[in-house]
């Protein structure tokens, strides 16, 4: 049984899956490369202590691409969220 936010309010008529359309993603992607995050980190004057690249989650094939995360530029393509540690300076 679909959620019930699965359902337009107006008609009742059950929405679209907005997992397979990528423009549904775009309101919760900040458009940085893990990269260009910590570039950017880096000339806020922080200190980036600790890193946890997570992977996806349920399907047999997402647990088997947990191991490409280690890949350099490649690996992003495989990351669900990354978990940081800042330090700002004393």
């Amino acid at each position: 049984m679909p959620r019930h936010w699965d359902f337009d309010p107006l008609t009742g008529a059950k929405r679209s899956n907005k997992w397979r359309s990528t423009e549904s993603f775009y309101p919760f992607l900040n458009g940085l490369t893990r990269s260009e995050f910590e570039d950017c980190v880096r000339k806020s004057g922080l200190t980036v202590l600790r890193r946890e690249s997570h992977g996806f989650s349920g399907s047999r094939v997402a647990r088997v691409t947990r191991a490409l995360i280690a890949l350099p530029v490649v690996g992003e393509c495989f990351v669900s969220f990354h978990v940081y540690q800042l330090r700002k300076p004393a």
